[in-house]
């Protein structure tokens, strides 16, 4: 499985190597194999040196290695998800340094804006303090963990085996990941505003432990493979979606498979950012406990207390307060006609 990545953004100077190096030990003495991604404004290898002569003849790749060490060259202007596949497999956490985002949760150098898309997991200054650094760190080992979930075995709770459960499982611990929350939960920390229904809907509450019986998670449907986690410990809300195109990667990448079996095993070998996209939102309103009940003044049926639509002293249903306006539209509209007539 590719490692997490994480970026710490920030212009020339703003102590994204420190912070990296202040967060170090505290990573590897949890048992994480950080790696770091590091762009040089200098020439790695020496011009005419055998390794530079041999990739300038048109080689994939040249090691250099001695007793210290080795070095791997490559063809120049590597994406990012390239360069983080050069990575040993071991690897648990990637550290990007960047000045530009990317697709990437990230660790911001104060001053800076988040761009749009970007999840901001937290924000870091050049002498950054120790206990600063450590709540970092805390968090990144959170999001490792949480993120590794997303391979882990199927839950306790029996789900249907297909491609959408399989999405639904990995959304449910990316959206978790983004957020640094463990899962699945037992209280009401994590709350879930799920998009669509059917099996990706039922790994979710699965993977999660979110359940409708205690208010944790809430069904919008508006057809699409997407939910919003909201921490309500942080206040913090991101909103994940399925990229759509993800039946013809499936399709490119196991050609000779059958529809169903050709997603699924898509679905579990790509990555997050190449499953999901992400950003973060403003926070959605998330219920409490009830506050009483009140009867709709037009049905007479009883409703929830935060779900009636107050008009003064009386309360009226959602569903009678859409059918008023609409009779309300409608009789204008026939006053309307009636005066152009005469």
């Amino acid at each position: 499985m590719q490692p997490t990545i994480i970026c710490v953004r920030g212009p020339s100077g703003s102590g994204k190597t420190h912070l990296i190096e202040a967060m170090a030990p505290l990573l590897a003495r949890e048992g994480l194999r950080v790696a770091v991604l590091k762009r040089s404004h200098h020439l790695l290898d020496l011009a005419g040196k055998d390794s530079d002569r041999l990739v300038s003849a048109g080689v994939a790749a040249a090691l250099v290695h001695d007793a210290g060490g080795a070095a791997l060259f490559r063809q120049p202007e590597a994406s990012l998800t390239t360069l983080v596949g050069l990575l040993p497999d071991d690897i648990d956490l990637a550290l990007v340094e960047t000045f530009r985002p990317e697709r990437y949760p990230v660790l911001l150098a104060a001053g800076e804006e988040p761009a749009t898309g970007e999840t901001l997991l937290g924000r870091f200054v050049p002498a950054i303090a120790a206990p600063e650094a450590e709540a970092l760190a805390a968090r990144l080992m959170a999001l490792t963990r949480a993120r590794s979930r997303a391979a882990a075995p199927a839950p306790a709770r029996k789900v249907h085996r297909c491609a959408g459960a399989v999405l639904g499982r990995r959304l449910a611990a990316y959206g978790a990941a983004l957020l640094g929350i463990e899962i699945p939960r037992t209280d009401h920390r994590l709350y879930v505003l799920c998009e669509n229904d059917g099996c990706a809907a039922d790994a979710l509450i699965s993977s999660t432990g979110c359940h409708p019986g205690n208010r944790t998670i809430r069904f919008t449907y508006e057809g699409k493979l997407a939910a919003t986690f909201v921490d309500t410990e942080s206040r913090q809300a991101v909103r994940v979606h399925a990229w759509g195109d993800l039946r013809d990667r499936a399709a490119e990448l196991y050609p000779d498979a059958d529809r169903h079996t050709g997603q699924m095993l898509a679905y579990e070998a790509l990555a997050e950012t190449e499953l999901f996209g992400h950003r973060t939102v403003e926070l959605p309103p998330v219920p409490v406990r009830r506050p009483g009940h009140a009867r709709c003044v037009r049905c007479e049926e009883e409703i929830d207390g935060d779900a009636a639509i107050k008009a003064g002293e009386a309360a009226i249903c959602r569903p009678c307060h859409a059918a008023a306006r609409a009779d309300h539209t409608q009789e204008s509209r026939e006053l309307t006609q009636e005066e152009e007539a005469r």
